[in-house]
């Protein structure tokens, strides 16, 4: 939902084009934020037990009057949203890798480093010279060699360490310079277990890599494709029309009333006896004839069979047919082949 992005989509859809050029970039931006939509569904999922890092689902929108539009927008903000946590995670898992890297690097130097300088003393302590061979020196390398394969945890491993520890007590010096061997010797110990676990990091580094790259351990999974739409969501119709006809009986009614509240016509009795006296009005009944009577009868017949007429066929327009709209555009596709 940056504005790069957004504006991007903007240009590819070739969205807006009736107020692209009266509207800013921003504005433009605004307005592609107000119809795209990304939503959580607040629920509580079957397949998501886990209290932490819970799996969440959210539904990802575009609104727009042309649903191939919409439907093609909507689509395009899902690839995005997958390419982006791809690019992420495989960024991270790189970055990891590279660390582990050069740590493993570093341990390997040093280990370097302090071999030559135990070959140093033990030569000034007068331990066996080139070409001799070193029981301890082999039970080192062995060592060394089996902690690729085996764990420190291992029994093989653990019988080694103790032949070793036994022997480099036999073989321990007694002149000041022993103290010296014992110490470069523990700090070795301490940086090949480091370097051991930097190395198993670094593999697990490798291979996670290596997935995120094949994208065989993706987070997010798309539960159903953005789909053209078939009905608009507005405006409601229905709505619309109950609104207007509860607004134009209100405003028929009070019209009416107003009408009749400004107009002074004489039509009852009481109007004659406020601008009379009562002993000047003499009250003759109406005489109603028999056509009168007929049309009077013909008349309500006729009214009450246009206001059926009209509930009736303002019932099937809102519950029965669809919008004239959306009809073309169902016919256009052939869904009333």
């Amino acid at each position: 939902m940056t504005r790069d992005n957004l504006i991007a989509i903007v240009d590819k859809f070739q969205l807006f084009q009736a107020q692209r050029n009266l509207m800013s970039p921003t504005q433009l931006v605004d307005l592609m934020k107000a119809k795209t939509s990304i939503t959580i569904i607040n629920q509580t999922l079957s397949f998501s037990r886990r209290t932490e890092n819970p799996t969440i689902v959210f539904t990802v929108g575009y609104e727009d009057s042309n649903p191939n539009l919409a439907a093609g927008v909507a689509n395009e903000l899902v690839t995005r949203i997958l390419n982006e946590d791809i690019r992420d995670r495989t960024s991270r898992a790189s970055d990891t890798t590279k660390f582990l890297g050069r740590e493993v690097e570093r341990l390997q130097a040093e280990s370097a480093a302090l071999e030559s300088k135990i070959a140093q003393a033990k030569e000034t302590q007068g331990t066996p010279s080139a070409g001799a061979i070193d029981p301890l020196a082999q039970m080192r390398a062995e060592y060394a060699q089996k902690s690729a394969i085996y764990s420190d945890k291992h029994p093989m491993m653990k019988a080694l360490k103790r032949q070793i520890e036994a022997a480099e007590k036999t073989l321990a010096p007694s002149n000041s310079n022993g103290v010296n061997l014992d110490a470069l010797q523990s700090q070795r110990e301490a940086i090949q277990k480091n370097l051991e676990n930097a190395s198993a990091k670094y593999a697990a580094a490798q291979l996670g890599e290596a997935l995120e790259k094949n994208q065989q351990s993706e987070k997010f999974e798309v539960l159903e494709q953005p789909a053209v739409p078939q009905e608009p969501i507005r405006p409601n119709r229905r709505k619309i029309l109950s609104l207007s006809l509860l607004l134009g009986l209100g405003v028929g009614g009070g019209l009416t009333l107003l009408l009749e509240m400004l107009d002074k016509t004489i039509r009852r009795t009481a109007d004659i006896y406020g601008l009379f006296d009562s002993h000047f009005v003499v009250a003759l009944p109406y005489i109603v004839t028999k056509g009168e009577v007929l049309r009077s009868k013909r008349r309500t017949r006729l009214l009450i069979a246009a206001g059926v007429g009209f509930v009736v066929l303002v019932a099937v327009l809102a519950f029965v047919l669809l919008p004239w709209d959306l009809m073309i555009a169902k016919a256009r596709v052939g869904l009333f082949r």
